[in-house]
């Protein structure tokens, strides 16, 4: 369900016209943001009972390919389910800390950031690079824990030398990179924000917004039922395929998770900041 449509999405363009390569192009960032929640599965143990084949398909076919470490990625992504809102031990706090904020402002900020390629280097220092911050001492306490940042490049480096062997270094541009780092990774921006931004002013306890809505649309908009996202952070545990039963049993228990729509969780991320500036 990610590789095939990837593979149709090239096909679509290279055989058929190059008119379709908006549309291609949208449907590979997809597809790789689902490969990614994928990876974030397997951070958590979820993809496959055996811990070793959970993380070797977590490492190699979901989280290489788009871009991330799962050492590191796990590493700090457990910090974030045990800090969530903490200026000093959350670091995610960059994915949501700036809502609510003008949406022409966030627009502004995303075209400079991938302009300037800041947004590319954020990404980079969050799910590759080891820590080199306040966070470090917390995250590297274990001396003898794994390590994949050599896997990582290893992969990389490989799959642009075939690029460049075999001559086909402008599709590896067009039909990984431009989807890869100029469409998913600002959309996880925006996902960041529909997961936890500008809910840390609500008296609820609850710091996370589930999105609901027509099933095949929700999918798109977040795949891997990742718009479930009040739920995982009560329970990171269950696995996505169950967090919409998972939903139906919390909500017969009242238990007061913040749920909305798509549209209005845009809404309280963009036209907060307008109500406010007036």
């Amino acid at each position: 369900m990610c590789f095939v449509p990837m593979a149709l999405a090239v096909v679509l363009v290279t055989h058929v016209s190059y008119w379709f390569y908006p549309v291609s192009s949208l449907l590979i960032a997809n597809r790789l943001l689902a490969l990614s929640l994928l990876g974030h599965e397997g951070v958590h143990g979820t993809l496959f009972i055996q811990k070793g084949s959970n993380d070797f398909i977590a490492r190699w076919i979901c989280c290489y390919p788009t871009f991330m470490s799962l050492t590191e990625y796990r590493k700090k992504h457990f910090m974030h389910h045990g800090g969530l809102g903490s200026r000093n031990w959350d670091p995610d706090r960059h994915l949501y800390d700036f809502y609510p904020l003008n949406w022409l402002h966030f627009v502004g900020r995303l075209f400079l950031e991938l302009a300037t390629l800041r947004l590319t280097v954020s990404f980079y220092r969050y799910y590759v690079k080891p820590p080199t911050n306040v966070l470090q001492r917390a995250l590297q306490m274990n001396a003898k824990s794994e390590r994949d940042f050599v896997g990582f490049w290893i992969f990389h480096l490989v799959l642009i030398g075939a690029a460049i062997a075999f001559h086909f270094w402008a599709e590896y541009l067009i039909f990984y990179s431009i989807p890869l780092f100029c469409l998913m990774q600002p959309y996880i921006i925006l996902m960041g924000g529909l997961q936890h931004g500008a809910l840390f002013e609500r008296p609820s306890e609850y710091k996370s917004r589930s999105i609901v809505g027509k099933k095949a649309l929700i999918e798109v908009l977040l795949p891997c039922d990742i718009g479930f996202h009040a739920e995982h952070h009560l329970d990171p545990g269950v696995p996505h395929y169950q967090l919409s039963r998972f939903a139906q049993d919390l909500t017969a228990q009242n238990s007061g998770l913040h749920r909305t729509t798509y549209v209005q969780a845009l809404v309280e991320l963009f036209a907060k900041a307008e109500s406010r500036r007036s």
